[in-house]
């Protein structure tokens, strides 16, 4: 089984919205899920996953292999002092962005928190032939108005988004400086800066592998061709150089059936990776398509005994079995789009 985070709660940080927050953990969930891990299954590194690919080596059976994508400052933080202590290492999927000496946010984040900002309000703008009205002041319906909104604007490349965030900030009557309250505060900073390439270097250094995730973190399915090949390739970037680790594993944005095409995994072959992940499915032992590789989302709500009750197969297995005796069946994700 592979498993995948987003990252781990900074100690003291607020939950700004469950729907914005619901991807990561708290510190002690994720110790508590890694000690089980530890002393129940196999957890492999990223080197012998790759080994195994490469039919160098055999896993043994309840093997676990550990991802993380986005590339968020807290897996620096708060994340990788839990895997040394545990002495496990994980395989982070990493944006453009951390390729940067600069700090910066995702640019959908951005917009999620422009949107909380906005609540009840009416903009009445229109940018890139998108128009921009009143935001949603119920949390459900302005989740349901951004994520729309997420889809759309990944049509443009990232010039263009900015340009659109920008102006929905000047619209929403905020400050030139808001995103501080964000990229400087001592807490919310880990929460929602993406790490640098020294930062990068520093996982690196500390035994953890690294993996490409765009050069934007768009909704690949909504690209246009060229724009998708560049996002996947991580074009005009060189994070071999720069992170001193050559990237041979891929994650898409999002990884749902919604946001990933058949288009998308044949790019990511085409493009030189080992192999890609989505964040759906059931385990390794049944994948059909190596770049389609399904993972378990960890989620904040997720108690010890769901986290196992995914991480052993059971959970799949029950709906597997639920789904057949409703007469429907089920099919693992991705399977119709095997690249020949």
């Amino acid at each position: 089984m592979v498993v995948t985070y987003h990252g781990v709660f900074p100690e003291g940080y607020e939950v700004q919205d469950p729907l914005l927050d619901g991807n990561l953990v708290t510190r002690s969930a994720f110790r508590d899920q890694l000690s089980l891990l530890k002393s129940r299954y196999h957890v492999i590194s990223p080197q012998e996953f790759l080994d195994f690919l490469d039919k160098k080596t055999t896993i043994p059976s309840n093997s676990v292999l550990l991802t993380c994508d986005d590339g968020l400052l807290n897996v620096v933080t708060d994340m990788l002092p839990v895997l040394k202590e545990l002495e496990l290492s994980c395989l982070f999927f990493l944006t453009g962005a951390s390729t940067q000496a600069v700090p910066q946010m995702l640019w959908y984040e951005e917009l999620w928190m422009l949107f909380q900002l906005a609540r009840g309000k009416t903009l009445a703008f229109q940018n890139q032939a998108i128009p921009v009205g009143a935001i949603p002041a119920g949390r459900v319906e302005r989740h349901a108005s951004w994520w729309k909104l997420v889809g759309e604007l990944s049509q443009y490349d990232a010039a263009a988004r900015a340009d659109f965030l920008a102006r929905f900030a000047v619209a929403a009557g905020l400050p030139v400086d808001w995103k501080a309250d964000y990229l400087e505060h001592p807490i919310r900073r880990r929460r929602f800066q993406l790490l640098t390439r020294d930062q990068v270097r520093e996982l690196v250094s500390a035994g953890m592998s690294v993996g490409a995730h765009t050069l934007t973190h768009p909704v690949l399915s909504r690209c246009p061709s060229e724009g998708a090949r560049q996002e996947i390739e991580m074009s005009g970037c060189d994070p071999v150089n720069l992170w001193g680790s050559p990237t041979w594993a891929f994650a898409y944005p999002f990884g749902t059936p919604e946001c990933v095409s058949p288009r998308e995994l044949m790019m990511a072959e085409s493009a030189g990776y080992r192999c890609a992940f989505v964040n759906v499915g059931g385990g390794v032992s049944e994948v059909r398509n190596w770049f389609a590789i399904p993972r378990v989302h960890i989620l904040a709500d997720m108690r010890l005994g769901d986290f196992e009750a995914h991480v052993s197969g059971f959970h799949w297995y029950l709906k597997s079995r639920l789904e057949r005796i409703a007469g429907r069946g089920i099919e693992e994700p991705f399977t119709r789009a095997a690249v020949a």
